[in-house]
């Protein structure tokens, strides 16, 4: 028996995605409210920028992903 990659669907794709970009933007949430969140308030604010950057990549990816499987059932 051989072993290989296996490959998951497009909608377990988007799901995936759509998990860590949320927990992206909680992080970012929490670092924006926490007080007990490392370092000073310019280290948080940075991190929270970075943060919100990485979610909002992510979203970027799910719309053309969503895009490209739309386009794709035509």
């Amino acid at each position: 028996m051989t072993r290989g990659r296996i490959e998951i669907t497009p909608a377990e794709q988007l799901i995936a995605l759509q998990k860590v970009r949320d927990q992206y933007v909680a992080l970012a949430d929490w670092l924006r409210d926490s007080a007990d969140a490392p370092g000073g308030a310019e280290e948080k604010a940075r991190q929270e920028r970075d943060a919100r950057r990485i979610a909002n990549a992510y979203e970027k990816s799910i719309a053309n992903m969503a895009t490209g499987c739309r386009t794709r059932e035509i």
